[in-house]
């Protein structure tokens, strides 16, 4: 709860604000137009490093109950990625 009113604080001293959006029920057209502008306009952030993903916690594949767990009890800030090593 900490971290979450850290960055609510934040954001509203800035007045900024985060969206988010899926883009599940659109055509594939749209889909297609919006993964090509993601790469051509974000992607390159991603590579620079100037944007970094948040990863919480990497976990083998066999604990995928034990990552759903972390998430259904919000003690997860960031993602949670499963590995098949």
């Amino acid at each position: 709860v900490g971290s979450e009113m850290c960055i609510r604080d934040s954001l509203m001293m800035k007045r900024q604000k985060v969206i988010g959006s899926t883009i599940r029920a659109r055509s594939e057209e749209l889909k297609k137009i919006v993964m090509q502008n993601l790469y051509k306009k974000v992607w390159p952030f991603f590579e620079s490093g100037e944007i970094k993903p948040i990863i919480h916690k990497t976990m083998d594949i066999e604990d995928a109950e034990k990552a759903h767990q972390i998430m259904e009890e919000n003690r997860n800030i960031g993602k949670l990625v499963l590995t098949l090593d």
